[in-house]
């Protein structure tokens, strides 16, 4: 059974890395180059089409997640029904457990919201009114929840190394 946990680490590693990987792309790459004015014409368009692809892919990962995560937690005794007792979270360990499932939860929310409903809202509005106060503000929602997400995502990172490690009190 080692072979399984070590391909359910380098698995939800693998993906942690696309996850995040994926977010400084489109912000550090993509989008500085598409506000090129050459480009500005097909930017909301873009950015669109790019984030219900990631969209799609993100939330695989992020179900993949939830399942690697459990079996590892399970491998270290700590079984899925344990996580409704409350003293699973006593003690560092048990703590940063409890801060990972959290972020994860919140990550969830905020991602639904983005690809459901803030997302095509500005996508809709950039069709039929790119020049309108109520596209920039939905363009603002849309990135505020994706920077929101990209720092509970490395957060979630820095506490899954501080879990494995151990030895850290929070």
């Amino acid at each position: 059974m080692k072979w399984l946990y070590i391909l359910s680490v380098y698995t939800h590693v693998l993906l942690a890395t696309f996850w995040i990987g994926g977010m400084l792309f489109l912000s550090f790459v993509l989008l500085p180059a598409i506000r090129k004015p050459e480009y500005l014409r097909f930017y909301h368009r873009l950015i669109n089409d790019t984030g219900v692809n990631f969209s799609r892919l993100g939330w695989g990962a992020l179900s993949v997640f939830f399942i690697t995560g459990l079996y590892q937690l399970h491998v270290r005794g700590i079984e899925w029904y344990d996580l409704l007792k409350l003293e699973t979270y006593k003690g560092p360990t048990g703590r940063l457990i409890a801060l990972k499932l959290s972020f994860y939860t919140l990550i969830l929310i905020l991602q639904a919201i983005h690809d459901f409903w803030v997302g095509p809202r500005a996508t809709h509005l950039g069709d039929e009114a790119p020049n309108s106060p109520e596209y920039r503000r939905y363009r603002y929602y849309a990135r505020s929840i994706g920077m929101i997400v990209f720092f509970l995502s490395l957060f979630m990172a820095l506490f899954g190394v501080m879990i494995v490690r151990g030895g850290f009190k929070v």
